[in-house]
């Protein structure tokens, strides 16, 4: 339900109509996914569309800064769920969003030793240089992996121009389509910090933050082939718009009714999945799990 704008932002931009299309800041990500799971639920009802054992919308409002109260909450409704549909506005062209990468945010602490610097700068240890020399390291990560991002984007270092810098500090983001290149990322992070470029300084990496990958896996593929179904007979068409341009949304299959937006009928399997992912800040904040009957 959160979105990302400043406090005051709506005030500034206040909610209007123009038409049928409705403006303001955060009225598609994530008020528009709100609308359509609230939606497919009006419509499964009047279709009297029956065929699953538990159905579950879930709206949480925490999502922007990392799910830190609703996580708990999101891992013990998706326990024993068949599928999970994340309602997140689509792109641009309508296609949905299947994948989306993962986001982790490191802290690396630089100290290194004071000295003055125009009087016995042999006795200090630099610990900007440092920083400066890990910034251009870490930034030489990116291109390595496919879909793996490293950004240096804070470095703070110093306190006066006449003293040698004792300490520095960088934050860190990595975005990374697995949580295998994740952790290749995370692990070269972790090489570069324990091998500084200053003699006399040393780096502590601290995690701060870690949202998974919502990866692209097989059950999505099972329920495409579902929606492809003919629908019940209630007086609606069904259309496929073209491919995404991004690499992580699929065409889909998307029912055109004049009252909403997205329409699914979700089949879930016999038996529950050997293992099932849960994904907390990458996930949207609204979420639909079904669950079939066993």
């Amino acid at each position: 339900m959160d979105t990302v704008f400043d406090d005051g932002t709506a005030a500034d931009r206040p909610f209007h109509m123009n038409g049928t299309m409705a403006y303001r800041p955060g009225v598609s990500d994530d008020k528009g996914g709100l609308l359509a799971g609230l939606t497919a639920l009006e419509i499964l009802h009047e279709a009297s569309v029956e065929d699953f054992g538990e159905l579950v919308f879930l709206a949480t409002p925490d999502e922007e800064i990392g799910s830190q109260v609703s996580r708990p909450v999101i891992e013990r409704t998706a326990r024993g769920m068949h599928y999970g549909l994340g309602l997140e506005c689509a792109r641009e062209n309508g296609d949905l969003v299947f994948a989306r990468k993962g986001v982790a945010d490191f802290r690396l602490t630089v100290t290194g030793r004071a000295a003055h610097a125009g009087i016995e700068p042999e006795r200090g240890a630099n610990a900007a240089l440092a920083a400066a020399h890990l910034t251009v390291e870490l930034q030489g990560l990116n291109g390595l992996w496919d879909d793996v991002t490293v950004s240096v984007g804070v470095v703070r270092a110093g306190t006066r121009p006449n003293i040698v810098c004792a300490e520095a500090e960088l934050h860190i983001e990595v975005r990374a389509a697995t949580s295998a290149d994740m952790r290749r990322a995370t692990e070269a992070i972790h090489r570069a910090a324990a091998h500084p470029a200053v003699p006399g300084t040393a780096v502590v990496v601290a995690q701060i933050d870690l949202c998974p990958p919502m990866e692209d896996t097989p059950p999505r593929g099972a329920s495409s082939k579902r929606l492809a179904r003919p629908p019940p007979a209630t007086g609606c068409g069904w259309a496929r718009r073209p491919p995404a341009q991004s690499a992580t949304p699929t065409s889909s299959p998307v029912r055109e009714c004049p009252r909403s937006t997205a329409w699914a009928l979700w089949e879930g399997p016999t038996t529950p999945p050997a293992t099932s992912a849960v994904n907390t800040r990458s996930q949207v904040p609204s979420m639909a799990h079904v669950r079939s009957r066993s």
